[in-house]
């Protein structure tokens, strides 16, 4: 066939070829509508999950009741995982704050490679809250073979960003999707060669700002098949969330070994400040230590904020007992009412703090404090850092200084009780009326008073014999009676007398 003949245009081919060419062209656009509206669909008739007492309510297709999966970590960030009735569908994921919901559906059977039978094909799709039911992905046969599972799942907080831990035989790993531009993000076993971010919890190691923009992975070395993964604090571009930024390592920070030494410390109280500072703290259970970052996400300025070695716990509560320069003596309890110097009042855990520029000194309402505000008689909670030297007192300095009430040594205190056996702040206090082992010392030179913020009872030397005597001869067994403690401290003054 030929379209010029004899220099003259063949119009009648070209009007062939141009008719066939505009048929083609409206197929192929009608090909591809139609998968494009296969590819979001709207549910055709949908049933009503309620439940008043968690406060939740959404549609979903006729797949049947819906038994309820629930954990806490899920509910925490909106999660409700639910097992549906309908055996197509395995498993469900609704999230509140969004209104998306996420399904696991069957596909085709395959066999398996570890002569396991026949394994079903996993199916994820979506749901959002205009009923839209979009497909997010689909495992391979090669895929299934390999037993490619959803395991867990969650969603940035506009629900965009769908979280999936996806595991294959005794492996598993994070996958994040962009469901509306159908991207991975990041995902080793989706797409091999992207980011190395590993982890487990899809509820505790993913965090987003505010406006799904920007999210901070924490990842952990993944010591199967040669730490193939890394340790750290992963964000995302402030413009741009598929340009990821290692910010932060551990095992970088202290040259440790990624295959011995990433377990010593840990990244914990991650979270956005609006959406634009990410803090996160680097802590150690084993060295005591922790520091606390801010990092800016537009700026990618990384700042310590805080650094110091610290415990959920303080080292110390106790009484201010002395005030030297730039040292408070902080110790437990006294055997005095006043401190003159010599170690032997002391009682309990005692230590020199050394206060410096950096040392944080607050009141009961976390206002600053300055060390001309500190006073003997205070009672305070003590956080140290750095090396502690083991003396008595000990000796340390101070990370934060928490001031709990200015003076307790000027609390009232009553004796109260049916024998007078009760040392209370309470004026009007009542006990049953019993006779106790012990009792018949209560006269014997017994002063009820206020020492180191609480109200106890100081035993003379007179009184303390008493009571050893009462023990002696009735045995041990009378430490054992609501007064028991009493003995303790007849013990206590008995030492006194010793040294």
């Amino acid at each position: 066939m030929t379209f010029i003949t004899q220099g003259k245009t063949n119009w009648k081919y070209l009007s062939i070829i141009f008719i066939l060419a505009l048929l083609v062209g409206v197929f192929s656009f009608i090909s591809k509508d139609y998968e494009k509206r296969e590819e979001v669909k709207e549910i055709d008739s949908s049933m009503v999950y309620k439940n008043k007492e968690i406060g939740i309510e959404f549609n979903y297709p006729e797949w049947g009741s819906l038994s309820e999966s629930f954990n806490e970590e899920q509910l925490e960030v909106g999660i409700y995982h639910f097992i549906p009735e309908e055996e197509k569908i395995k498993k469900i994921w609704y999230h509140q704050p969004s209104g998306m919901l996420a399904f696991v559906e069957k596909g085709e059977e395959y066999e398996s490679l570890f002569d396991l039978g026949k394994v079903d094909q996993e199916i994820l799709k979506t749901i959002n809250s205009n009923g839209e039911i979009i497909e997010v992905y689909t495992f391979l046969p090669e895929q299934v073979s390999l037993h490619y599972s959803f395991a867990e799942i969650s969603f940035s907080p506009n629900g965009r960003y769908i979280n999936i831990i996806v595991t294959l035989a005794r492996d598993r790993g994070p996958v994040l999707f962009d469901i509306e531009s159908e991207d991975v993000i990041f995902g080793e076993f989706i797409k091999p060669n992207m980011q190395e971010i590993f982890y487990y919890n899809p509820y505790k190691d993913i965090y987003w700002s505010e406006d799904s923009k920007v999210f901070a992975a924490r990842s952990y070395v993944q010591p199967k098949g040669g730490a193939r993964s890394k340790d750290g604090l992963f964000v995302s571009d402030y413009n741009d969330i598929r340009k990821i930024d290692k910010v932060f390592s551990s095992i970088d920070k202290h040259e440790l070994n990624p295959m011995m030494g990433y377990s010593l410390y840990d990244l914990v109280d991650i979270y956005f400040e609006g959406n634009q500072i990410l803090f996160f703290t680097e802590k150690s259970e084993e060295l005591n230590e922790e520091t606390r970052y801010q990092y800016y996400l537009e700026r990618k300025e990384l700042e310590i904020k805080e650094e110091g070695r610290l415990t959920e716990d303080p080292y110390i509560m106790g009484e201010i007992h002395s005030i030297s320069e730039n040292r408070i003596l902080v110790a437990e309890e006294s055997r005095g009412k006043e401190y003159t110097g010599d170690i032997n009042e002391l009682k309990g855990n005692a230590i020199w703090v050394t206060i410096k520029e950096e040392t944080q000194l607050l009141d009961s309402g976390k206002n600053s404090l300055e060390l001309k505000d500190l006073e003997i008689g205070m009672e305070v909670e003590v956080w140290v850092k750095g090396f502690i030297l083991e003396s008595y007192p000990a000796r340390a300095t101070g990370f934060k200084i928490l001031v709990l009430e200015r003076n307790k040594l000027s609390k009232s205190c009553f004796v109260g009780g049916c024998s007078g056996e009760l040392c209370t702040e309470d004026p009007e206090a009542i006990s049953t009326c019993e006779f106790l082992l012990g009792m018949e010392c209560l006269g014997e030179e017994m002063s009820c008073e206020s020492i180191n913020g609480r109200c106890t009872w100081v035993l003379s030397q007179k009184a303390a014999q008493c009571f050893l005597q009462v023990e002696s001869q009735y045995g041990r067994k009378v430490r054992e009676t609501r007064i028991g403690h009493l003995f303790e401290k007849a013990d206590e003054v008995n030492k006194i007398k010793d040294i």
